[in-house]
C-alpha cells in the first residue's frame, strides 16, 4: 500500500473514532506496526495528529502546531499569537521534540 493511501486510512479511522490503536490497525490491514509508527511521526510533524503510548489522537480544534520545517515568518506570526494568548489567561503548552 502507498504511504499516501496509509495516511489516508489512519486519518479516517481518527475521524471515526477519534483515537488510532497502532497494534489493532496492525493486525487488522497486516501491515508493520514500525512502518504505521514512522507514519505517525510524518502525520504528527505536519499537525494532523498528536502520538500518544501505542498510537495517536486527533489534534484539539483549537491547538497550534508549529514545526520547525515551516518558514520563519510564519513560526513567528504564530508565535505573537500565542504571547496575545498568554495575556488573556490562555493555556500553552510548548513540546520539544526531535524527529
Amino acid at each position: 500500500m502507498l504511504k499516501e493511501e496509509r495516511h489516508k486510512l489512519i486519518l479516517n479511522e481518527l475521524d471515526a473514532t477519534g483515537l488510532f490503536d497502532l497494534k489493532a490497525f496492525s493486525r487488522a490491514y497486516e501491515m508493520s506496526e514500525m512502518t504505521l509508527y514512522r507514519d505517525l511521526q510524518y502525520l504528527e510533524t505536519t499537525g494532523k495528529l498528536i502520538r500518544i503510548s501505542g498510537g495517536a489522537k486527533l489534534l484539539p480544534i483549537d491547538s497550534f502546531v508549529v514545526c520547525h520545517k515551516q518558514p520563519q515568518s510564519k513560526r513567528q506570526r504564530i508565535t505573537l499569537h500565542l504571547i496575545s494568548g498568554v495575556e488573556k489567561k490562555l493555556v500553552v503548552l510548548i513540546v520539544h521534540s526531535y524527529i
